[in-house]
């Protein structure tokens, strides 16, 4: 019977803090961001993005085509051994 008690309890107590959650309002995620003249980060600048720059993935794809255009150029017996060492293999 404490058993069925407990879980009950559980029960009610968890429906009552999704309650009170949702009677919370609402902050729209634009509402976040600081106004200008404002010091320090806004909560969104604070939030690192784990995808690189555009800058970043620029360079990346320059140096991977101008890599490939060279690997190409080699002699066929040079190619193998230089694609194993750009890729780590």
């Amino acid at each position: 019977m404490v058993i069925i008690l407990l879980g009950w309890l559980f029960q009610v107590a968890r429906h009552r803090y999704l309650d009170e959650l949702r009677r919370r309002p609402e902050v729209p995620f634009s509402t976040l961001e600081r106004e200008d003249g404002e010091e320090g980060l806004s909560p969104l600048g604070a939030i690192d993005d784990p995808e690189p720059l555009p800058r970043e993935m620029t360079e990346s794809n320059d140096l991977h085509g101008s890599l490939h255009a060279a690997i190409v150029s080699l002699p066929r017996s040079f190619v193998r051994s230089c694609t194993c060492a750009v890729s780590g293999n």
